[in-house]
Order: structure tokens, then sequence, then C-alpha cells
């Protein structure tokens, strides 16, 4: 957002009209319903305002094969497409299911001392 927001910041390469600029989005599946509110009431605005590409894709499948799926690719993006089911995409939390690994989200966290002393010590800069 600085790039569009403050003239002259930005690597040299980009081209003034922003034409070589593009902003790629991935979904997961799994976004916060707040998170991309904010993003379309006050990032894509400006996106469109400076005619920037933008380009959101997702996961088709589980294997690399699958591919993606392109759910937009435009100068004036006015929606995020989050919903794997309505915008038909492979979601990140399906394959955690499959495979059973499942992140928390809430509450207490746990961590095995156990676990990482088994590793070792994380080694320093």
């Amino acid at each position: 957002m600085r790039t569009l927001l403050e003239p002259g910041f930005g690597p040299p390469e980009l081209l003034n009209d922003l034409s070589n600029l593009i902003v790629m989005t991935a979904q997961t599946g799994d976004e916060w319903a707040s998170t991309c509110e904010l993003v379309e009431r006050f990032v894509l605005p400006i996106l469109t305002e400076h005619h920037v590409r933008m380009v959101e894709v997702a996961r088709a499948g589980p294997a690399v094969a699958d591919g993606i799926v392109v759910s937009q690719d435009t100068r004036e993006p006015v929606r995020l497409h989050p919903d794997p089911d309505k915008d038909r995409f492979f979601s990140l939390s399906q394959e955690n299911r499959t495979n059973g690994v499942m992140p928390q989200l809430g509450g207490t966290r746990k961590f095995d001392q156990g676990q990482r002393l088994a590793v070792g010590p994380v080694a320093g800069p």
C-alpha cells in the first residue's frame, strides 16, 4: 500500500503507471470474514483507483497436478472469493482434515517441551 500511497516509494523497476505491478492473493479457504471485509472496504478501492492488476488464486485440489483456480485477474477488484464451496477451490482445512493435522484456533496453545529437547536447542544467528 505504501508504494501506492507514497509517490517515489518502491523499487526503481516499478513503472510510474504501475503497469508492471501485480498484487497476488492466494486464498486458503479459512480466512476470517472480518479480514476479507476490511480488504474489500479499504484495500481493493485503492488498487482500483491506481489500476493495479490483482490476481486472486487458490488450489484446485490436494495434488500439485490439480493446478490452481484463478478467481479473478482484474485491474478493478471489488470483492474477494474466500469461500471454497461457493468459489470452487480446495481449502487448506480440507487437506488438514484428510491428513489429520488441524491447528488450534483458540484457548491455551500446548507446547511439548520434550519435543523441543528431542530435536535440540535452536541455533542462533
